[in-house]
C-alpha cells in the first residue's frame, strides 16, 4: 500500500433499498442482514473519475454491476488519507477495521523488532497459533458487532494472512487467505478450513495451479 490516500467502500445492504433517495427512519433503524467492508489495496482515489466510464454500468438490486453501482449505492471516502509515515498493509488494515492509529492498535509495521524476544517478528505472528490477531490491542468494527449481536457471524477473506486477520479481528468466526496450496487458515479461528474452500483447494491442486495465476 504505498499510496497515502485509499480507498474504502463501506456498502450497508438494508432490507429495503433505494437508489438517491434518502432513507426514512424505519430504514435507519432495520437492522442489516450483510454489511460488507471491501478494501481494494493501490486503488488511487483518482481512478474514479479518470477511469469512471470503464466501470460497469449500475445496473439493479437484481443485476448489481461493479464500481458504479458501489457509489450508487454504498458509501465512499475519495479522499480519506491515513495519517501515518508509511502506509502499509498490516497497520492500514488495522486502521479500517478499528478506526484507530498505530499507537493505539500497536500495529506499527508489517513486521518489526521486537526488543522482548530479540528477534525480527510479523505483526500476526503467535508462538501458539501459528498466525493470529494476538498483537491488535484494540476491537475491529468485527469483534463490536459480535459483541452487540452474537449471533452475527463475521468473516474475512484476502490475499494475504496479515489483511485477512486485520480485518477480522479477534472474534471473527472466520479468517482465509490464499496461500501457495490454496485457501488456508489459522487454528486460532478453526481447525481446519470449511468444507468448500477444502473443495476449492482440491480442484487447485488437480489443475495445479498457483498463486501467481490470479
Amino acid at each position: 500500500m504505498p499510496s497515502m490516500k485509499q480507498i474504502i467502500f463501506l456498502i450497508i445492504v438494508m432490507s429495503v433499498f433505494q437508489s438517491s433517495a434518502a432513507l426514512k427512519l424505519s430504514q435507519y433503524q432495520a437492522k442489516p442482514k450483510l454489511i460488507l467492508l471491501f478494501v481494494v489495496d493501490q486503488f488511487r482515489a483518482d481512478f474514479y473519475s479518470r477511469l469512471h466510464k470503464e466501470f460497469l454500468p449500475a445496473g439493479t438490486d437484481q443485476k448489481p454491476g461493479g464500481f458504479r453501482y458501489l457509489i450508487s449505492k454504498g458509501a465512499y471516502y475519495p479522499t480519506a488519507e491515513y495519517k501515518v509515515m508509511e502506509a502499509m498493509t498490516c497497520p492500514g488494515h488495522s486502521i479500517i477495521s478499528t478506526g484507530a492509529y498505530p499507537a493505539e492498535t500497536g500495529i506499527i509495521a508489517n513486521e518489526w523488532y521486537d526488543r522482548a524476544s530479540k528477534r525480527q517478528i510479523k505483526c500476526i505472528d503467535d508462538d501458539q497459533y501459528g498466525a493470529s490477531p494476538l498483537r491488535l490491542t484494540t476491537s475491529t468494527f468485527g469483534d463490536e458487532l459480535k459483541i452487540i449481536s452474537p449471533s452475527s457471524k463475521v468473516i474475512s477473506v484476502s490475499l494475504k494472512d496479515r489483511a485477512a486477520i486485520m480485518l477480522g479481528g479477534h472474534s471473527a468466526n472466520a479468517a482465509l487467505w490464499l496461500g501457495d496450496k490454496g485457501w488456508e487458515t489459522s487454528t486460532y479461528y478453526a481447525p481446519q478450513i470449511p468444507k468448500w474452500a477444502a473443495t476449492v483447494n482440491e480442484k487447485w491442486l488437480r489443475h495445479k495451479y498457483s498463486k501467481m495465476d490470479i
